[in-house]
C-alpha cells in the first residue's frame, strides 16, 4: 500500500502523476465538506502537499472549520514554519541591503583613495611639491577621508 498525502492545492498534471505513482493522493481542494472528507482519511495521511501560493491563507481557512485534532496541528505547525521562513528571508534582505550601502561606500572611499594617490603622481611629475611635501600633503587628505 502506498503511504497517504493530502493535497491542499492542485498541481500541474505532470507532478500530480508523479506523486500518484508513489503515493496515495487525497485532494482536499476538491471536497465539498473538507471537515468531513479530513475526518475520513484520518490518521492514514503521512504527508501534505502543497505549492506553497497563498498557502498561509488556504491553511488558515481551513482552521475555521472543526478539523481534527491533527491537521489542526499539522496545519499551525506549517503556518509557524512559514513565518518564520518569511522572517528569515526578510532578515537577509535587510543584511544584503546592508552589506551593499557597506560595499557601495567603501568604493566611493577606493576611488577617493586612489584619486588621492594618482593626484600626488601627477603633482610630482610635474614639479609642484617635493616628495616630502607631497608626502606631508597627501597624509592630510587621506587622513580627511
Amino acid at each position: 500500500m502506498k503511504p497517504e498525502v493530502l493535497m491542499v492545492c492542485s498541481l500541474t498534471r505532470p507532478v500530480r502523476e508523479a506523486l500518484a505513482e508513489a503515493y496515495q493522493l487525497h485532494r482536499l481542494y476538491e471536497a465539498e465538506d473538507k471537515t468531513g472528507f479530513l475526518n475520513e482519511i484520518g490518521e492514514g495521511v503521512r504527508g501534505i502537499e502543497f505549492n506553497g501560493k497563498d498557502l498561509v491563507e488556504e491553511l488558515e481557512q481551513f482552521l475555521t472549520e472543526d478539523l481534527p485534532q491533527q491537521f489542526t496541528e499539522l496545519f499551525q505547525g506549517i503556518i509557524a514554519d512559514i513565518e518564520q521562513a518569511a522572517e528569515i528571508y526578510r532578515t537577509q534582505l535587510a543584511l544584503m541591503d546592508q552589506a551593499s550601502t557597506t560595499l557601495a561606500a567603501l568604493s566611493v572611499r577606493q576611488a577617493q583613495v586612489m584619486q588621492t594617490i594618482l593626484g600626488g603622481q601627477q603633482t610630482l611629475r610635474e614639479g609642484l611639491f617635493s616628495p616630502a611635501q607631497l608626502f606631508e600633503q597627501r597624509q592630510t587628505d587621506l587622513a580627511s577621508l
